[in-house]
């Protein structure tokens, strides 16, 4: 900053520079005093030149003085001692005295104008070590100020993924049971009161609605949604029915289920027409010898005609390939229980009896649903 300061003293800067620096003068007042002082010490320092110049022209003048008095003093062989010519010490002081004041007082001069020198780099240096001090604090606070801001958007950003994380894991499965929009689940999957749950198909383009909760049975292990979304236009015929007789031990079954976004098939066979023997009414479910995995939580369980007999609700722990499906009697029986307020077109036809199993799985799979809850 010094050299800049310095070489605009001596004209030396482009305009651009000049114009720089002047700007700068006018805005930042801590530069303008530094630059200040810093041309008032270089218009000293040549002052201080002229009176070196000055001073070295005095010491020439006081040389002369003792030559000529040398010469005068000293006796020579042409002269000897005794006739040495006297001295007019009066005209010596007449013609030097002058002088020897002058140069005392540029001396003195000198030494001020050095001793001023000394403060004007100490207050110099003093300022910037202020004006460091100062830029320093400056600096920590808005490190301090970077650093609440980044711990701001961290915890908005935690925030953010805490209320679009689902609750549960994978989600479940849920299918239609009706054709105007009610889906038959899990009650775990939504007993934790979610925000919004979403009914989303891995086989329909763009379907993926929001759904509310309109029966619940919390010992059974039952839920019922119903779409809530002005774009649904219906199901539309349902080809299954739900079978309202028990089925029989060692019947064959098959499931659709979503343990992941494409919809899984598992089969097997009624293996109890009980479930375990912990729950409150065992008598309301079956056990299946069907693999039961997360996500398998409200998937439907079909006979070979692709009639409904059963709803997946758990597993057994200590136990693989066992699960246990409440019976669709207790599905009817919660559809009887539905307030006035929730319309229902019941279903009545199969429509799967006649088919193979794979023509079975291409019409069954469009009313199978991932239920996501948030």
């Amino acid at each position: 900053m010094l050299e800049l300061i310095e070489r605009y003293r001596e004209g030396k800067l482009t305009l651009e520079e000049k114009l720089h620096f002047e700007e700068r003068m006018q805005q930042d007042a801590a530069f303008a005093a530094t630059a200040h002082q810093h041309l008032q010490f270089l218009d000293d320092l040549h002052q201080l030149g002229k009176r070196k110049r000055l001073t070295a022209k005095f010491n020439k003048f006081h040389d002369e003085m003792l030559h000529e008095a040398q010469t005068t003093l000293a006796p020579t062989a042409a002269q000897p001692a005794d006739n040495v010519k006297k001295i007019d010490f009066s005209q010596l002081r007449k013609k030097y005295l002058p002088i020897m004041g002058m140069a005392a007082s540029v001396s003195l001069v000198t030494m001020f104008c050095t001793f001023y020198a000394v403060q004007y780099m100490n207050e110099v240096e003093k300022n910037q070590q202020s004006n460091y001090r100062r830029l320093k604090r400056e600096v920590e606070t808005l490190k301090i100020k970077q650093n609440n801001l980044e711990k701001k958007e961290q915890a908005a950003t935690q925030e953010t993924e805490k209320q679009t994380t689902p609750i549960n894991k994978f989600g479940g499965t849920g299918f239609a049971i009706s054709s105007d929009g009610l889906v038959a689940t899990s009650y775990h999957l939504v007993e934790q009161k979610p925000d919004s749950v979403v009914i989303e198909s891995s086989h329909i383009d763009e379907f993926r609605y929001k759904a509310v909760v309109v029966y619940f049975d919390k010992d059974k292990d039952l839920a019922i949604l119903k779409i809530n979304d002005q774009r649904f236009n219906g199901f539309g015929a349902l080809p299954y029915t739900l079978k309202s007789k028990e089925a029989d031990l060692g019947e064959e079954i098959f499931t659709l289920a979503h343990p992941k976004e494409d919809v899984v098939y598992g089969e097997g066979v009624v293996s109890s027409q009980s479930g375990y023997e912990g729950e409150t009414n065992p008598k309301n479910y079956y056990q299946v010898s069907i693999p039961v995995n997360p996500g398998y939580s409200g998937s439907p369980t079909f006979d070979q005609q692709g009639n409904i007999l059963g709803l997946i609700t758990s597993k057994q722990a200590d136990l693989e390939g066992v699960g246990f499906a409440l019976k669709s009697e207790k599905l009817l029986e919660a559809l009887g229980q539905l307030p006035d307020s929730v319309p229902m077109k019941k279903t009545t036809q199969n429509r799967l009896a006649k088919l193979n199993r794979t023509q079975q799985l291409k019409k069954i799979k469009n009313f199978i649903f991932q239920v996501k809850v948030y």
